[in-house]
């Protein structure tokens, strides 16, 4: 959709709306790392530096990848609002946290965004395990055409080999954690170890991680588990071209929106990245996995269908909008009016 860089304001009740709904975006630890800030007529998304983690995102890899999934999820919500979007991804190039402008339009809002917005309150990161019954052809593509309208592309592992290199990769990653101070410090801090809004809560980790294809890399928490010991889950691939900031950026954006379509479709998904954040056990899944040292992997993504009379999963906690959204109309701003998405 070509829209002109023009932009017309937009009611403070529809920005307060999508920014509650960008915040529900998947992030690593649920740490949210995102800031907004609403000058009445754009809305700036910036990375929060002060919930990176040192020790598990030295690089700011999974800051930017949260920052991605967070940008779909706004853009989303406002097409839902018959809000129209002009993105400019990293629009200063001396401030590299300033990682996305968006010019709002509206009335020219993107449908296919707004069809994903429904199911924004309805993803949640499942860790259980999933029944055996295989997810088709037609779940895959779909999964994978969402993923390439944002820049990245979904790699399917259809050889065995490929999927045995990809376990040892995760067992690998699995191991360095385990052995490394700050990483299981970090780890801890951010999964039950303090109540707040933010951070993974024990009843979002399984009580029995046994069998969980892929693992967990919580400590076990209280969420049941189904009594059979199988899990039946795909793995998949999410990779890039490059290894910029702006190819992070675009594969949080192609997650946000793999997860939504994947929600609309009832699978349940879990957004794996452990493996991806060693340099080494990403240079094996590149090589040994992917067989091409020139792509990126960005994230694994566990998918699968849930299984039959599974307990609903409770939300995971969120900081109040107005934590991250900072709000300075301009001066022409409209009377702000009810808003809501359908």
């Amino acid at each position: 959709m070509n829209l002109p860089r023009t932009t017309a304001a937009v009611g403070r009740g529809s920005i307060r709306t999508a920014a509650e709904l960008a915040g529900r975006a998947p992030s690593l630890h649920n740490t949210q790392p995102w800031r907004l800030h609403w000058t009445g007529r754009t809305l700036q998304l910036w990375a929060d530096r002060t919930r990176q983690l040192p020790g598990t995102d030295p690089e700011g890899r999974g800051l930017l990848l949260s920052c991605g999934a967070a940008l779909h999820h706004l853009r989303a919500a406002l097409a839902a609002l018959d809000v129209g979007t002009l993105v400019d991804r990293f629009p200063d190039p001396t401030e590299p946290d300033h990682v996305a402008t968006l010019h709002l339009h509206p009335d020219a809002a993107d449908p296919a965004l707004a069809e994903l917005a429904g199911a924004i309150s309805a993803r949640h990161t499942d860790r259980r395990r999933f029944t055996e019954h295989p997810i088709t052809e037609a779940d895959v593509e779909a999964l994978r055409l969402a993923a390439a309208g944002e820049g990245a592309l979904l790699v399917t592992l259809s050889a065995p080999h490929a999927h045995q290199e990809l376990l040892a990769a995760m067992a690998e990653a699995n191991r360095l954690a385990a052995h490394d101070p700050e990483i299981a410090a970090e780890t801890e801090l951010w999964s039950g170890a303090f109540a707040g809004d933010d951070g993974v809560p024990p009843d979002a980790v399984p009580r029995d991680p046994a069998g969980v294809i892929g693992g967990v890399r919580y400590s076990p928490g209280t969420l049941a588990q189904p009594p059979d010991p199988s899990d039946g889950a795909s793995l998949l691939l999410l990779v890039t071209n490059a290894d910029d900031a702006r190819s992070r950026l675009r594969a949080g954006e192609a997650l946000s929106s793999a997860l939504l379509r994947a929600t609309t479709r009832g699978l349940a998904c879990a957004p794996l990245t452990q493996v991806l954040e060693y340099p080494q056990t990403r240079r094996a899944v590149a090589k040994r996995v992917l067989a091409d040292p020139a792509v990126h992997p960005q994230v694994v993504l566990r998918i699968g269908w849930p299984r039959s009379g599974a307990a609903a999963l409770v939300p995971t906690p969120r900081r109040p909008v107005d934590d991250y959204l900072d709000e300075v109309p301009d001066p022409g701003e409209p009377e702000p009016g009810p808003s809501s998405v359908p």
